[in-house]
């Protein structure tokens, strides 16, 4: 049987060994973790996880490891349950117009509750985007004491018809109409309202930056309110600027509140509002980031192809912002003993910067990524043969700064260009293209490569290669 981190056959459940689990197989619908604490009292059930991307196949098995790395601590058991009803989500709710699905889920939670000796007193549920759906759903209809949801769809037929055709589908059916959308649009909304287990804890997490918020959220605010245990935490913050942001910006909250749960204690925290408060940036803390002028720069990638090389990453002036990209200016340099090169460089938007690069207070390095001109690459086929360091130049305000550019990670590539071996290598000590000679210089040697191809295993050259004052009149010259 193919292992695949929870993703397995139709009719097929498959618990896979994790850290100190234990291995075994069920017959449920779809795939899972289970994290056994042993002698701990407490079950945290995550479902559907998708915190840097909505992805429509539920968490990656790199993602199952770093949450649950992050949950190492918390001294709750961990089942995580993932969305894969054949090869397509489903919401764990609903599979061709049919509710079925929950029977399975549920088994499966009961099944796990009672090997532990535990029940739904003392059980977490716990799911973002479509998982806090999921959370939403069973912990309301089911009455689970604890249910943390972050960022939910609660018209789940309106969203999936509109966003993710396939799911709807796989949900409904290919001939489904409104009727089968206004049902699952109805689930949680109704349990809302009918709803109203005084022991209840619902921690509800959201931003108004999320795009979902205003058709998702907000109808329903009234209607959680009702609940005597409702917790609302709304995030203003310029690091969690949409949907798929929120959770993760929401993390430390998001594990005090299982902490606490896993000891038996449901905190509650009401209303409140997380992040910037106002707009108002700390001038002070910028102001000497600025005097600092510290160079900030990072290679994420380089590749070579025809000649040209294509360098990605990130270089800013911290403190000075570049939400523009008017407002900084990048230039690639080839340093040598002998010759150096610049080439201006392009930009590209990427808001992530921020979160990443976050020091004390919010500065905008959106446009700090950069690339080749038009992602054209950057013709090296004129430069002389060498050694070159990479070095990157960059000027934001009236601040112009320098700094060696390297991978975090080791990097070693040959290739051809022209006659002459190009050889790139990257350490903690910075990066380096080499361009040479591919025969020691001798000057009775002609030597040149005319024409080139690569073909799968295949690579052929065509070119010169004489001795000078030796005849080469055959094949056998």
């Amino acid at each position: 049987m193919k292992h695949q981190h929870g993703r397995e056959s139709a009719g097929m459940i498959f618990i896979t060994r994790f850290m100190n689990s234990f291995l075994h197989q069920a017959s449920f619908a779809t795939g899972y973790w289970y994290y056994d604490r042993h002698r701990s009292v407490r079950l945290v059930i995550l479902v559907g996880l998708a915190i840097d991307q909505i992805a429509q196949s539920g968490l990656s098995s790199l993602s199952v490891i770093y949450y649950s790395a992050q949950l190492f601590s918390c001294r709750s058991n961990i089942l995580w349950i993932s969305d894969d009803f054949e090869n397509e989500c489903a919401y764990y709710i609903s599979k061709d117009s049919k509710l079925s699905l929950e029977n399975s889920v549920l088994a499966l939670i009961q099944s796990v509750l009672q090997t532990l000796n535990l029940n739904e007193e003392q059980c977490t549920l716990m799911g973002f985007s479509k998982g806090g759906s999921a959370a939403l759903y069973y912990g309301l209809k089911f009455n689970f004491k604890n249910i943390i949801a972050s960022c939910p769809q609660l018209h789940i037929g309106s969203y999936v018809s509109r966003h993710w055709p396939n799911v709807a589908n796989n949900m409904m059916g290919n001939n489904y109409d409104q009727g089968d959308i206004n049902i699952l649009d109805n689930l949680i909304p109704d349990l809302l309202k009918k709803q109203r287990n005084k022991d209840q804890h619902i921690y509800l997490i959201t931003s108004l930056d999320d795009e979902q918020y205003s058709t998702e959220i907000a109808p329903y605010i009234n209607d959680f309110n009702e609940h005597q245990n409702f917790n609302f935490v709304i995030t203003k913050s310029h690091l969690a600027w949409q949907h798929n942001k929120v959770t993760r910006y929401n993390l430390p909250i998001i594990l005090s509140i299982v902490y606490a749960n896993g000891e038996g204690v449901s905190p509650v925290i009401g209303k409140i509002t997380n992040g910037y408060q106002s707009n108002k940036i700390n001038e002070k803390v910028i102001a000497s980031q600025r005097q600092k002028e510290v160079l900030v720069s990072e290679l994420s990638s380089i590749s070579y192809s025809d000649g040209k090389i294509y360098p990605k990453g990130v270089s800013f002036i911290r403190g000075f912002t570049c939400e523009r990209y008017d407002q900084i200016k990048q230039t690639l340099i080839l340093f040598g003993e002998d010759f150096t090169y610049e080439f201006p460089l392009g930009k590209f938007i990427q808001k992530e910067n921020n979160y990443r690069y976050y020091e004390s207070e919010f500065c905008d390095y959106s446009a700090a990524s950069f690339t080749s001109l038009g992602n054209k690459g950057i013709d090296i086929t004129s430069i002389a043969q060498g050694s070159y360091t990479l070095k990157i130049k960059t000027t934001a305000g009236n601040v112009t700064k320098s700094n060696p550019l390297m991978l975090k990670r080791h990097y070693e590539e040959y290739h051809l260009i022209d006659s002459s071996e190009l050889y790139f290598h990257s350490s903690s000590s910075g990066t380096q293209i080499i361009k040479r000679p591919i025969l020691d210089n001798i000057n009775n040697i002609i030597f040149s490569v005319e024409s080139k191809w690569v073909k799968d295993s295949i690579f052929h050259l065509e070119g010169i290669f004489a001795v000078k004052n030796v005849t080469l009149d055959g094949w056998g010259g």
